[in-house]
């Protein structure tokens, strides 16, 4: 198991200094296994995980829909773990794969991954935050908004999931960070305005999320 104990450097002018929290860990063990060769697209998640992790703050990985066999957990260690092990800290993270579960690639590693492409034009990275129903998923919104452009949506991440005071009972505020970048040309406003609109009238339309001003 990889386990992470720090500090998570401000990403955008909307986010502070935080501590690594289970969505660090989630995007850590995805990318984990993508630069194993495997489709992200195809995963499955869920949040059912041992005992030893935090209930409702962890989850696991399946390399398909088909759910044979659990390909990592990730999320935070049960509080109970941390008293007894004596670790002077709030949370701590981490996550574990699964190697003897994994098919080995039919193809060489070098041969399966896309060709990396870098651009030259200037990116945005763009924050929303929606008011979605508590039982809509993390990665749901993530797949959505990755579906809309993907010439143009380069990366996502999400940076905060809040219930509790000024949040409807029942919902959440889910934040979430788009880096939007075009391997063209450099975007305009009117095209940033554009990809915005789309984003947030995808999101609402799909999930029934409203934006939080």
């Amino acid at each position: 198991m990889a386990c992470q104990l720090e500090k998570k450097s401000r990403l955008s002018w909307i986010e502070k200094d935080r501590d690594v929290d289970v969505f660090d860990t989630k995007r850590d063990v995805i990318q984990t296994l993508v630069e194993a060769g495997y489709d992200s697209e195809k995963f499955y998640l869920d949040d059912e995980s041992p005992n030893y992790y935090h209930p409702g703050k962890s989850g696991r990985i399946f390399l398909n829909k088909g759910k044979d066999k659990v390909a990592a957990y990730f999320g935070e260690i049960h509080p109970n773990i941390i008293k007894m092990l004596d670790i002077k800290t709030e949370s701590l993270v981490g996550f574990e794969i699964f190697l003897d579960n994994l098919k080995l690639p039919k193809k060489p590693l070098k041969d399966q991954k896309t060709k990396y492409l870098v651009s030259d034009f200037q990116k945005s990275e763009r924050d929303f935050a929606f008011i979605v129903d508590r039982k809509v998923k993390v990665q749901e919104l993530v797949s959505i908004i990755s579906s809309i452009d993907k010439n143009l949506i380069s990366n996502i991440k999400v940076f905060d999931v809040y219930e509790g005071d000024n949040i409807p009972e029942n919902q959440k505020s889910i934040a979430i960070s788009v880096t939007i970048q075009s391997l063209e040309k450099t975007l305009t406003d009117n095209d940033l305005e554009k990809i915005n609109n789309l984003i947030i009238e995808t999101v609402e339309n799909k999930t029934g999320a409203k934006i939080r001003s």
